[in-house]
């Protein structure tokens, strides 16, 4: 009974039927066969409204936290990007320039802190690279160059936006 109820509802773009409006609730509990009938297909239908809407909290609730950890990936990917190219337009230039303290501290190798839980941080010294190795999940981690990786970070964000705040 709850399938005729939604089946003739039009859908959103995700596939979730619009839920009726009943106008007149004697005529809709005469089209069924008893009162028990028309209450099971409402509460049918009641009970998979519940459902979608707790799958699309935990949905929202995983891209919220999901965001920050893209943006932080990102940021810190920029950063080494930043780096090399700085390093690479230092040997561009003339050994005269190279007096600078900002020019020294591009060739210092990178001490960062990172996050190895959410109460656990480390100590890391990096030198430059050209690849860096992202955590996709499912237990998969794979190496990427650097412009390559800021492409991918900045996609993910924004496919990340979207549907968090598009839906």
């Amino acid at each position: 009974m709850s399938t005729d109820l939604l089946s003739s509802a039009p859908k959103n773009p995700r596939g979730i039927p619009k839920a009726p409006f009943i106008d007149d609730p004697a005529a809709f509990v005469l089209k069924h066969e008893s009162t028990e009938a028309a209450l099971t297909g409402i509460n049918d239908a009641l009970a998979k409204y519940k459902y979608m809407e707790s799958s699309l909290s935990t949905r929202r609730a995983g891209l919220e936290q999901k965001i920050p950890d893209i943006r932080k990936t990102l940021d810190m990917v920029q950063v080494l990007f930043d780096r090399r190219n700085a390093k690479g337009k230092l040997k561009e230039e003339d050994s005269d320039d190279l007096e600078d303290e900002d020019d020294d501290s591009a060739n210092q190798p990178l001490t960062t802190t990172f996050e190895l839980n959410d109460t656990l941080y480390a100590e890391a010294t990096l030198d430059d690279t050209d690849e860096v190795y992202l955590w996709l999940g499912a237990n998969v981690m794979l190496s990427y160059p650097l412009p390559q990786a800021l492409t991918l970070l900045k996609e993910k964000l924004s496919a990340a936006g979207s549907a968090l705040f598009g839906s």
